[in-house]
């Protein structure tokens, strides 16, 4: 299976999370491999899969721009 590493013209960051928090990771590359499946490098060596994340963004124009979201975690109505 090839995979190639790609770097974003724009700024990239990536959303996960946890029951309690949501945390922001900036991206350094992208993977991208031959089944199409996109994973996110992040500038600290991190590297979180598609499936692992809540959304990313790419800063354009000025302001963050979602590229993708998955729906994780629901919060209580409670």
């Amino acid at each position: 299976m090839r995979t190639e590493f790609l770097q974003a013209l724009n700024p990239v960051r990536i959303h996960t999370s946890t029951p309690d928090n949501t945390i922001t990771h900036p991206v350094f590359a992208l993977r991208i491999a031959s089944d199409n499946q996109i994973d996110y490098l992040t500038i600290n060596g991190m590297l979180y899969r598609s499936c692992d994340i809540l959304f990313a963004e790419q800063f354009i124009n000025g302001e963050w721009t979602r590229l993708a979201y998955r729906e994780k975690y629901k919060t209580d109505s409670h």
